[in-house]
């Protein structure tokens, strides 16, 4: 079988075409999901965080509690989100 990211999907009902995939074939070279950016910036959070951790421990664990409350509570709020992706990188450039 060969699949079609497209249109891949496993059959169960709950996948929709191209959940499989974080890359797809393009007529002009590969066209990058929006999976893979969503884990390339979790990525560079996590650096991000990892750097804040060595630079200043106290303040590590401050733009995590102000998202997260626990695993399965968290905010959407883009505007919280701006403003601690800004606090953080201040905290790294002080």
């Amino acid at each position: 079988m060969v699949a079609v990211p497209i249109e891949y999907n496993t059959g169960d009902g709950e996948t929709q075409g191209g959940d499989a995939f974080i890359v797809y074939p393009g007529g002009d070279g590969p066209w990058l999901s929006m999976r893979l950016e969503a884990e390339r910036r979790g990525t560079e959070d996590l650096e991000l965080l990892r750097l804040l951790r060595e630079h200043n421990p106290y303040l590590y664990d401050r733009p995590i509690t102000q998202v997260f409350r626990s695993n399965s509570d968290y905010t959407d709020d883009e505007a919280l989100f701006d403003d601690v992706y800004r606090q953080l990188l201040e905290a790294l450039a002080d």
